[in-house]
């Protein structure tokens, strides 16, 4: 291009216009070496890739789709049928499909219009499903999930993401958070050869680990409950029904299981993901946050004595 060819703004062309210039342009570059840059992600650029992923039969590979079951299982002592959920970045809402398939009472939350659009289809009519929220719905909710979405939020948007999720939850609720354990973004890099770009397959921004995930969520009011380095794997996890069961079918839940209900950190699998427990603590008086403390005492010694009158065959009601 020299100082007297005209600048093409793209924005103004006709879309069918624009995908003949790009068309052009891709021919042009083809001739060229490889010299991968890498791509810069916008909140447009974001927004586009994940509403074509969602025409794409890719997010059948995604978290709730191979890890939702475990996931829930592993959270299940921490939310109640009472409580209302909110599934924060729900994607193709699977995850709230097996809450409320379990019993919960979920909500979606999901920005993009397109997708939301596909939540409400899909979702529609599903008993305890509380409908497709978007960024200005003013509610709030007793457990916010936010499963492998943080290590998404582009730099820029992170302090008004965080600060906004805390807006959604109810004091002294729960917030309840998954992402790669400890991920090596640059292992999972992949090249576009039409516009010469480089970018992590998932569009992944950041990689977070035990240490870093917990001290993030506290500059904004969450207090660690507990954080776990695990793999949402089905032989880790039994299923409901296994657990629900009586006499000989019933499934006594393996070690790990039991520490995690009783919020000790563990370290089991492949440590692939984190499990991140934390409450609102921001807006909850002295005596509130006490209150709290000695309810997850109280229960945790209540599961003690249940354990032990199990084993050593405490006579009890």
């Amino acid at each position: 291009m020299t100082p007297h060819d005209p600048i093409i703004d793209v924005d103004k062309l006709p879309p069918q216009q624009a995908r003949e210039l790009l068309e052009l342009l891709h021919v042009r570059l083809a001739k060229e070496p490889a010299q991968p840059r890498s791509l810069a992600w916008t909140p447009k650029l974001v927004g586009r890739f994940w509403d074509g992923q969602d025409q794409t039969q890719s997010l059948a590979q995604g978290f709730a789709a191979l890890g939702g079951e475990a996931f829930v299982s592993s959270v299940s002592h921490l939310i109640s049928r009472q409580d209302r959920i909110l599934d924060f970045g729900a994607g193709d809402g699977q995850l709230v499909e097996i809450l409320c398939r379990r019993g919960y009472q979920a909500a979606a939350f999901e920005p993009s219009a397109q997708r939301t659009a596909t939540l409400t289809k899909k979702l529609a009519g599903l008993d305890g499903f509380l409908g497709v929220l978007g960024p200005d719905s003013g509610q709030t909710f007793d457990v916010v999930l936010l499963t492998e979405v943080i290590e998404h939020v582009l730099e820029p948007e992170l302090d008004g993401f965080l600060s906004g999720l805390g807006a959604m939850l109810k004091p002294g609720g729960l917030l309840i958070v998954t992402a790669p354990n400890s991920e090596d973004l640059e292992r999972s890099r992949v090249y576009c050869p039409v516009c010469d770009a480089s970018f992590h397959r998932w569009q992944h921004v950041r990689s977070l680990d035990r240490d870093s995930l917990p001290a993030l969520l506290s500059k904004y009011g969450f207090d660690e409950v507990a954080t776990h380095c695990l793999e949402f794997g089905e032989n880790l996890f039994p299923s409901q029904e296994a657990e629900a069961g009586n006499g000989e079918g019933k499934t006594e839940p393996p070690s790990h299981l039991r520490m995690i209900r009783e919020n000790r950190p563990v370290t089991i699998g492949n440590e692939a993901n984190l499990l991140y427990i934390g409450r609102k603590t921001h807006g909850l008086s002295t005596a509130g946050r006490a209150r709290l403390r000695c309810g997850e005492v109280g229960i945790l010694c209540t599961r003690i004595l249940r354990k032990l009158r199990s084993m050593w065959r405490f006579p009890g009601h």
